[in-house]
């Protein structure tokens, strides 16, 4: 009898591991090249936001901690004309790791604008695959924005077994020169902030060889409202070179620069949002973008929540017990 049992407990937990999709973990199909094709289905920022409703109800896993996810966001992309004869685009990675081809809603948040939400579908059983430009010649659209990227079943419902992994390259050709300069843009878990009223982002510079550009992404069905604070390295502790305060609409997102002010390299930014959101239910997320002036070259940072103070002293104790 011990033997049966011990072989029934063994099936349940086994159950849901067969029961589940079946993963793609060698490609053996078709590795053409693949074309995605998107169809609009919304313009209506409500139903951008009623689909992340469900995406607050799953906590999926953070991509950006290297993990597959039901849901993305890429913070920033675009198609869009810059300083200088540079044209930006997003070159865009994209991986369905079920065997079986999969539906995608893809939440276009333009910056300042309105939500648009479209659906393609993802191939099944093949290797990761890149759409150049794919705000320009997948979603047609131009400008800068953010990309919601969440698995739905044929009805168009949050599909619980989704599993699909993205990366943003954005780049321009470097102007005068023979080649290209571009930043990265991992995907963001949409809840990585949720319910979170304060972040950070670290390792930017802004002073005479290098600008400073920082987004916010408003994920929540109501507008919030943010402050961005700069904060220089080398100076006493408190001393703050600069304040925005921003009110973002509903599933959109804002880029703007630091401007010119008395700025000195390094610099980190504090990122606040509207206390009143009840029950902890925001959720954002922000990055900041620092570039060289002279070769274009650049890097991004992804805005971190900051340590609660439990956390701080759970640090303290493990380190006094290291010791």
């Amino acid at each position: 009898m011990r033997g049966i049992a011990v072989g029934v407990a063994v099936l349940f937990v086994a159950l849901p591991i067969f029961a589940g999709p079946k993963r793609s973990a060698r490609w053996r199909a078709d590795r053409s090249a693949v074309t995605l094709t998107a169809v609009e289905i919304s313009r209506d920022p409500a139903f951008a936001a009623q689909l992340m409703n469900q995406v607050r109800a799953a906590h999926p896993a953070a991509v950006i901690n290297n993990s597959s996810s039901r849901s993305f966001v890429i913070p920033a992309a675009g198609s869009v004309h810059g300083a200088g004869n540079t044209f930006f685009r997003s070159d865009i990675t994209l991986v369905n790791w079920n065997a079986t081809p999969q539906d995608v809603a893809v939440m276009w948040l333009p910056s300042g604008g309105t939500a648009i939400t479209y659906r393609t579908t993802f191939p099944g059983d093949r290797p990761p695959f890149t759409s150049q430009d794919f705000v320009g010649t997948v979603l047609n659209q131009s400008g800068l924005g953010a990309l919601v990227f969440l698995p739905i079943t044929s009805t168009g419902a949050a599909d619980p077994n989704g599993a699909i992994d993205g990366f943003s390259r954005i780049w321009t050709p470097q102007p005068n020169v023979a080649g290209t300069v571009s930043q990265p843009f991992n995907a963001v878990d949409p809840n990585h902030l949720k319910g979170q009223y304060e972040a950070f982002i670290l390792g930017l510079r802004q002073d005479a060889s290098y600008r400073t550009n920082f987004g916010i992404v408003n994920l929540y069905s109501t507008p919030l409202k943010f402050v961005m604070t700069v904060f220089p390295e080398s100076a006493p502790p408190g001393t703050q070179l600069a304040e925005f305060s921003l009110t973002i609409p509903a599933m959109s997102m804002v880029q703007q620069g630091l401007g010119s002010g008395p700025y000195s390299s390094p610099v980190n930014l504090a990122v606040n949002v509207d206390e009143d959101v009840p029950n902890h239910a925001q959720i954002w997320t922000a990055y900041a973008s620092s570039t060289d002036n002279i070769t274009g070259d650049g890097w991004v940072s992804i805005a971190t929540k900051d340590f609660a103070d439990e956390d701080l002293d759970s640090l303290g104790r493990h380190k006094k017990k290291d010791q």
